[in-house]
């Protein structure tokens, strides 16, 4: 990964957002992002603890130490800082993988990446994720769309050939894991995790395909796992024969070793000194780790600087528009191009709604909810609309209740089935415009 990176800053890339399960996790938080070894000690000594006065507490990390994030500005080799951040995820491993997109799409916006080669996202998977979970095929499928395509998704598979207890030939019905991808013609490489100089060559030619096509690439290390899926499991209980084979096989490391040594470039001194240096800086961070107070969220810092945490209680705003604004933006909202001829229904709506704003009376959560987005960009917010019913509108906004409402905490719980005029499964979500059919029926 730090091949991959270093090769894509020299390419131009200037910000890279990861995404990853928790196998390796702490590799790549302590060796790629360079988060503090000390900070992770800490972590698994005593948990996370308080930060500086006034910014609040590290709200929502009260999950296992592999799944939090970090970000750094790390130096490359060729004199460039690149940006890292690994977002946070939870236990469901793929879950992370249209947030990484998203977030890629979002700096590429603020940053005016037009050409998408300064932002870039890097995903990490399973096998038998990747291959097994529909969230991602769906995220590849993001991939080419207009308002979606991040430029291209970096996948690195860690093929270690058993999915938590499951074998291949159980888990899958295609020869490879990766075959998913082949629905984007998106190029697959498959490499030898035993064989670090070609892992770093296929790392290096992924990033140069990223940057030259701009589309999704994809390396598939075939590897395995050593021990079991957490430290306290036992993997020989479900595969014997094959942890039998794994502990007489020597680690990518050994084989490594060997190799040099064999090519006379480096001799058991130099290999000797290298292990005490490592080791000495593990036992040096592991003692400092005791006296650790962070000092920031990691992940949350600069463009969420000013944010609340949950904990801090937000000043009262007045988010209120004068009347004249909001006449004028509803006037320009309810307008039709002259030229334009549109359909009776969409005509009606928007008679309807031109006559909201005329008198002011009768004014929807359909018109309200326009208005919002409206003065939000008049005021210079940018907003986006994503999802099946942005452009149609669902049904017209009229949309018949017929299931359960409620409030859950400080936000509307809202469940409504559509179960009339054919509706689909589709139908089944509750939405804001609903809420006038519920005034007299359920308060809020």
């Amino acid at each position: 990964m730090k091949e991959m990176f270093d090769r894509a800053a020299h390419l131009g890339v200037e910000s890279i957002v990861i995404g990853m399960p928790h196998r390796g996790r702490l590799n790549v938080l302590g060796n790629v992002v360079r988060k503090p070894l000390r900070q992770i000690f800490s972590e698994f000594s005593g948990g996370t603890k308080p930060v500086n006065e006034g910014e609040g507490l590290y709200t929502g990390t009260g999950d296992v130490k592999y799944h939090l994030g970090t970000s750094y500005d790390r130096p490359t080799r060729g004199g460039k800082h690149i940006h890292l951040s690994l977002v946070a995820n939870p236990s469901h491993l793929e879950a992370v993988d249209p947030v990484v997109a998203g977030k890629t799409r979002a700096k590429q916006y603020y940053s005016n990446d037009r050409d998408r080669t300064k932002n870039l996202g890097v995903l990490l998977h399973g096998d038998g994720s990747f291959s097994g979970q529909g969230v991602v095929y769906e995220t590849l499928h993001l991939s080419a769309l207009e308002n979606y395509t991040t430029g291209g998704t970096i996948h690195i598979v860690v093929n270690n050939q058993v999915a938590f207890t499951t074998d291949p030939r159980s888990g899958r019905s295609s020869q490879y894991c990766t075959d998913v991808a082949k629905a984007l013609d998106a190029p697959i490489f498959h490499v030898n995790g035993d064989d670090l100089e070609a892992v770093v060559h296929v790392c290096e030619l992924a990033a140069e395909w990223r940057q030259t096509f701009h589309s999704d690439v994809v390396v598939d290390i075939v590897c395995y796992r050593r021990f079991g899926h957490n430290e306290i499991d036992e993997p020989s209980f479900t595969q014997p024969k094959m942890y039998k084979v794994i502990r007489n096989h020597p680690s990518a490391l050994e084989i490594y070793q060997r190799k040099l040594l064999e090519s006379g470039k480096i001799s058991k001194e130099d290999i000797d000194r290298l292990n005490k240096k490592v080791s000495t800086i593990l036992n040096e961070e592991f003692q400092n780790s005791k006296d650790y107070v962070p000092n920031k969220r990691d992940w949350l810092s600069a463009y969420w600087t000013g944010f609340k945490s949950p904990e801090q209680i937000s000043r009262i705003r007045n988010t209120g528009v004068k009347p004249e604004i909001l006449k004028r933006v509803g006037e320009a909202m309810t307008t039709l191009p002259e030229n334009f001829k549109p359909h009776r229904a969409v005509k009606k709506i928007f008679d309807l709604r031109r006559q909201m704003i005329e008198t002011g009376e009768g004014i929807d959560w359909a018109v309200g909810e326009a208005l919002a987005f409206a003065t939000l960009i008049i005021e210079g917010n940018h907003v986006r609309l994503s999802g099946q019913d942005v452009e149609r509108g669902h049904r017209g906004h009229q949309v018949r209740r017929q299931g359960p409402v409620g409030c859950y905490r400080d936000g509307l719980l809202l469940g409504a089935r559509a179960g009339a005029d054919g509706a689909g499964a589709e139908g089944a979500a509750a939405r804001p415009p609903q809420l006038p059919f519920l005034k007299e029926t359920r308060p809020l």
